[in-house]
């Protein structure tokens, strides 16, 4: 980012005991952690169907414009980069309709199922995947889309080295390291997981449940004995731990695999095909990025694999213009410009 630019950001969702964070991020953390079939309903009725699609904009709509055009005016930014579909859509909605004044830039990191991630009214969509341009192109009748790299720290791309990860994190450099991930939010069958990459003759084993502390307890209890597993919380640490890995297994798709991906980490897809993560695993299936496995002995199959292939990924996107370059071109970038994103939540799940 050029040095003159200002940066804000803000939680675009509102207050956290408001309506939005607490239906947005709380309840859907209780769905996913608790009855991921309900999950898996509403994303249904609220994103795969028509009619439910549009009754959710208007709903976003009419509990978001006041607060966002108020936010907005306070700050009088050149751009609003949003981070979050339930708030990319709403803004789309706004500026379409004349209500807000200054260019919308689209961040979308999933692959698939983008209704909301992406809106016609939006003045730039920037795609961490290419694969993803079709789909918004369909979304948004045409509207503006290229491909960046994904908006990931530095960290990510500008990994020491797999022998430099492994002493950072004081593990043995020899056994290969698997890395079991529930996202952010820690869900999908961490302990299924855990026993297939056990299954796999003479690995190490670190598994991250993100905020998920009931799961980092049972789990931190049940493998205390075994030497060759480590339970991890939520952790500052993931550009270490895939760039000390072997392999990820991951459930949730997200920007998990973007990381991995740009460290050249291969990763396999197991424990959770609901909502938005079966279609966006699938995708990726489709489209070579990852690998999935359907069950515990199919995913001992797949490390086997994974662990016995000797051709290294190359890291992915590296080559890409950053997204700050293409949100400052929007603009026209001058030394006076500021640039604000109104909406970031953290880790997807």
């Amino acid at each position: 980012m050029a040095p003159d630019v200002r940066v804000t950001v803000h939680n675009g969702l509102g207050a956290s005991r408001g309506p939005l964070r607490v239906f947005l991020e709380r309840f859907t953390r209780w769905q996913l952690t608790h009855w991921p079939s309900a999950y898996s309903f509403s994303y249904a009725v609220g994103m795969r169907w028509k009619l439910g699609r549009q009754i959710a904009l208007g709903v976003l709509y009419g509990a978001s414009r006041s607060r966002l055009g108020s936010l907005i005016d306070a700050e009088k930014p050149d751009v609003v980069v949003s981070t979050y579909p339930g708030i990319t859509a709403p803004l789309g909605v706004m500026r379409q309709r004349g209500q807000l004044h200054v260019p919308v830039c689209a961040l979308v990191t999933d692959l698939a199922s983008l209704h909301f991630w992406a809106h016609p009214g939006a003045d730039l969509h920037l795609a961490s995947y290419p694969e993803s341009l079709r789909e918004i192109a369909a979304i948004t009748g045409g509207a503006p889309a290229r491909a960046a790299r994904p908006p990931l720290s530095l960290a990510h791309w500008n990994s020491p080295g797999r022998c430099s990860a492994r002493r950072a994190l004081g593990l043995d450099p020899e056994p290969p390291l698997i890395v079991v991930s529930g996202g952010g939010w820690g869900v999908g069958d961490l302990r299924g997981a855990i026993s297939a990459a056990l299954a796999v003759e003479r690995v190490q084993v670190i598994v991250v449940c993100g905020e998920n502390e009931p799961a980092t307890r049972r789990l931190s209890s049940h493998y205390a004995s075994h030497s060759q597993v480590r339970v991890l919380g939520y952790t500052h640490a993931m550009a270490d731990l895939l760039g000390a890995a072997n392999v990820l297994v991951h459930s949730t798709g997200g920007m998990t695999c973007l990381e991995a991906a740009a460290q050249g980490c291969p990763v396999i897809a197991y424990g959770f095909a609901r909502g938005h993560v079966r279609h966006n695993t699938q995708a990726m299936v489709r489209h070579g990025l990852i690998r999935h496995a359907k069950d515990s002995h199919e995913l001992t199959r797949e490390l086997r694999q994974a662990l016995g292939c000797t051709q290294a990924l190359a890291p992915y996107a590296h080559d890409r213009a950053c997204a700050s370059t293409a949100i400052l071109d929007l603009i026209g970038h001058t030394p006076a410009s500021r640039a604000m994103t109104p909406a970031r939540i953290g880790a997807n799940a």
